[in-house]
């Protein structure tokens, strides 16, 4: 199966929320404040790095104690299309409905549990996958009018398959 890139960009707009490694002497030009607060959603695959702070990114505005709720939702991948989409009996293409609890420890977000999260292992939705959380930033940026922001790593695998993708 191929490998599985997710854009949640605006998933992940909605949790805008210290001073972690900059994407050096680059202005925002990807997943801006404003695109992130309309009904935006990025035309491909958005390269891992505007998922970083560019250059002059200050520590978050806002500190974070709760869950992300993630609605499960068809991704972008690449390629395009797969050779079939239906494993076990669900939709690799479909990223899973997932509760994720977060917390912020200056300027980290720290996922409250690290541990394998079952979505598509269950009975629950179209999705195959289930969701592995690590920790990842919190900063803030000068055009997101008083919005901090906030991005974490993830893995999809299935617990019964033993398949992992970054």
């Amino acid at each position: 199966m191929p490998l599985v890139r997710t854009l949640l960009a605006a998933v992940f707009g909605l949790v805008l929320f210290g001073t972690p490694p900059a994407i050096a002497d680059t202005a925002r030009q990807v997943l801006r404040g404003d695109e992130l607060r309309a009904a935006f959603a990025p035309a491909g695959l958005v390269d891992n790095r505007w998922f970083m702070p560019v250059a002059g990114a200050g520590v978050a505005k806002h500190d974070f104690t709760g869950f992300l709720v993630l609605q499960e939702l068809e991704m972008g991948t690449d390629p395009a299309t797969f050779s079939t989409r239906e494993v076990r009996g669900r939709d690799s293409r479909f990223f899973p409905a997932v509760r994720i609890a977060f917390f912020t420890d200056n300027d980290d977000l720290v996922p409250v549990s690290q541990d394998l999260i079952r979505s598509g292992s269950t009975q629950e939705g179209r999705s195959y996958w289930d969701v592995i959380v690590q920790p990842g930033r919190v900063w803030s940026e000068a055009g997101d009018g008083g919005w901090s922001r906030a991005s974490f790593p993830f893995a999809l695998a299935h617990m019964i398959d033993g398949e992992t993708h970054l």
